[in-house]
């Protein structure tokens, strides 16, 4: 199998009165300070397989002011000089802009402690278009993600696998001053919901100038045709006091063509396909094979052979329209089964005329981040945010008497369309129980699904110092996330059923309904006249009437809501010292509200659609109490000779509303025997 190749090209501008890049946040007066490490990627060399050159008409590195401090995501408490004994990985913003990824999510992913579960181009007709990151591969739900420390609203899709998850396409990328990822202890910090671990973006506070960006790429099919750009800028003003920073971004993706046009391997149609258990020695759990089909189903209807009640004389007989419209069975060339892999090969129909690999989508944010000394070491600063992201997908509908997806409908011996496709001796040797017809249903085209999700959140607090060593901060949030669902074309399972079960008229079965002889009608139709079911020919793939699709064709709705209001506090110092040096001790604590509420239509919310669609229910919400403390013990110091050994503890309590009580904790040590080792 051959990837698509991207051709990407980009152009990168900056221009500033001071020194544009990646800064950290301001340090009131008198507060301790903390000397950052610059890593080699930050330092301007790209790293590997870096793609798409970054013009900067005119260059200026990033500069480090020995009057910022640096925030460690690894600990709750910022003390200089000390190194948290958690894995800590650091994503720089240099980093983010050599890689030229137009979502912070895909530079994350490339990080083997990532696993992309979620991205734009995954999810079929479900959970489409949204870009989570999932730690340990442990489930986007168990990876907190944060920006400067603080809760993003989560998205979610009504009747889709992931909910209450933050999209990573609401946050600027030219805004993030580097990303830091913490896969241990993360719980004990942060929150229990922190199982595999933490993601904290950090947006650039002390950005000044303005830079952008605008890319554009596609594959080497022509399609998934991608438009990207971005624009940053800050400035600070009030005689230094006060500093702004702004930053916007927009990206459209024109989504790939069908599986089957433009690609070798999918016109081959591989597939992935898993073996049994009891495969031969050797043969792997999965393989990629060509002409991986439906054995059991076509799009016109297939005599299914795997179903006994079937008569073998009648199995293997599809149903195909000819040039004259008339539907007739034909012999279906299965083509060479393979058991071992247990798929049809070389005959037989797949989904990959009706399937795309990217959807089509469309998304822009805008984020702002404003400061301001008040004087006397105190800190206010204000940040909103709005994100818009739509995308639009398509999906092969597999119908079923059952309304679920193994594809087998039940035709009576005296259904008027199956009667016509078949000759004398063929409708002779149907059963009275009917025939079982494997059909994918592709009789008025795919079901459309569109997503659209806005994103609205607004955060503000203060932060200060005081006595030296103490830092102390106060923060509120409230999100807002509105996502909608809208499916179309999608058959209703109890009228298609009734349209397909269509009979000829007869003097004995026209009862009082008046309808005409000869003519064809449903069947529920003969003794209910008025319940508007049409006539459908779901063999061979006859056009269906504007009647009859109004009656077994719908769209479905559906809207969620979801807030996060939270407040937190914070407070960290150095209380007293030891023989080792002084401890470290952080303390805090947050409350915070989600509330969730769900509106579906009605065809919906009665599970009449074939496509999977969501259900309504009553709105929920919870209510969570946290408070933690953290501690920093040094052990030995390079005076005793042993070099230094730190001990680094913490615990947190956690009470929700729903479920009660939960407690995490952490403990480890790090020792640094010499200045160029550490344990």
């Amino acid at each position: 199998m051959r990837y698509a190749s991207w051709l990407l090209a980009s152009v990168g501008m900056l221009a500033s009165t001071g020194t544009a890049g990646a800064q950290t946040n301001p340090t009131p007066t008198g507060a301790a300070s903390a000397t950052p490490v610059q890593t080699p990627a930050d330092a301007g060399q790209a790293p590997a397989g870096a793609v798409g050159p970054v013009i900067e008409t005119t260059p200026a590195p990033a500069t480090d002011d020995p009057g910022q401090d640096i925030v460690v995501t690894a600990s709750r408490i910022d003390r200089a000089g000390f190194t948290a004994p958690t894995p800590t990985t650091v994503v720089g913003a240099a980093t983010l802009e050599q890689r030229a990824a137009v979502n912070v999510a895909d530079v994350l992913n490339e990080v083997p402690s990532f696993r992309r579960t979620a991205a734009p181009e995954s999810g079929g007709i479900g959970n489409v278009g949204a870009n989570n990151v999932d730690l340990r591969g442990l489930g986007p739900v168990r990876t907190l993600v944060l920006l400067d420390r603080l809760r993003l609203p989560g998205i979610t899709v009504p009747g889709q696998s992931v909910a209450g998850v933050p999209d990573l396409n609401i946050i600027p990328s030219a805004l993030l001053s580097k990303v830091d990822v913490v896969t241990g202890g993360a719980s004990a910090a942060y929150g229990s919901d922190a199982v595999a671990g933490v993601v904290n973006l950090q947006i650039n506070t002390r950005l000044t100038g303005v830079k952008g960006t605008v890319q554009y790429g596609q594959t080497r099919h022509e399609d998934a045709k991608d438009f990207f750009g971005s624009l940053a800028g800050g400035t600070a003003f009030a005689d230094g006091r006060g500093h702004l920073v702004l930053g916007a971004e927009y990206n459209r993706n024109t989504g790939t063509d069908l599986f089957n046009t433009k690609r070798d391997w999918g016109r081959r149609n591989a597939g992935l396909v898993s073996p049994p258990t009891n495969r031969a020695a050797g043969l792997a759990a999965n393989l990629v094979a060509d002409d991986v089909l439906f054995g059991t189903l076509t799009t016109g209807g297939l005599i299914t052979p795997s179903v006994a009640s079937n008569p073998v004389a009648l199995r293997n007989l599809q149903f195909v329209a000819g040039a004259d419209g008339r539907v007739s069975a034909v012999p279906f060339d299965a083509g060479l089964y393979q058991g071992q892999i247990g798929t049809s090969m070389i005959g037989g129909s797949n989904v990959n005329p009706y399937q795309v690999l990217r959807p089509a989508s469309r998304r822009y944010n805008l984020l702002a981040h404003l400061t301001y000394d008040l004087g006397s070491d105190i800190e206010a600063w204000v940040e909103p945010l709005y994100s818009d992201v739509r995308v639009r997908n398509i999906s092969a509908q597999i119908r079923a008497a059952t309304g679920g997806t193994t594809g087998f409908l039940n035709f009576r011996p005296d259904n008027a369309y199956l009667q016509d496709a078949l000759t004398p001796a063929q409708r002779a040797l149907v059963p009275a129980a009917g025939l079982s017809i494997g059909y994918l249903g592709n009789d008025v085209g795919p079901p459309r699904l569109e997503i659209r999700n806005r994103t609205a959140r607004i955060a503000g607090g203060l932060r200060g110092a005081f006595g030296g060593s103490w830092r102390w901060d106060v923060n509120a949030q409230y999100g807002r996330n509105k996502s909608e669902q809208t499916i179309e074309n999608s058959a209703i399972t109890a009228n298609f059923l009734r349209a397909i079960d269509a009979v000829r008229v007869t003097s004995a079965n026209v009862g009082t309904s008046g309808l005409a002889i000869g003519s064809v009608a449903c069947r529920s139709t003969l003794t209910s006249p008025t319940n508007g079911c049409q006539p459908i020919n779901a063999l061979g793939r006859t056009n269906v009437s504007p009647e009859a699709y109004a009656y077994a064709f719908a769209g479905g709705y559906a809207r969620a809501i979801s807030t996060l209001t939270e407040v937190t506090a914070n407070i960290n110092g150095e209380p007293f010292s030891l023989w080792a040096g002084p401890v470290s001790i952080g303390v805090g604590g947050n409350y915070r509200r989600e509330t969730l509420r769900t509106d579906v239509d009605d065809l919906s919310q009665a599970g009449a659609l074939n496509t999977r669609a969501p259900r309504n229910f009553p709105r929920a919400s919870q209510n969570v109490k946290e408070a933690y403390v953290e501690v920093i013990v040094p052990l030995l110091s390079e005076e005793f000779g042993l070099g230094e050994l730190d001990f680094n503890g913490a615990a947190r309590v956690t009470d929700y509303s729903i479920s009660g009580s939960v407690g995490t904790w952490k403990g480890g040590l790090t020792w640094k025997p010499i200045s160029d080792i550490l344990l």
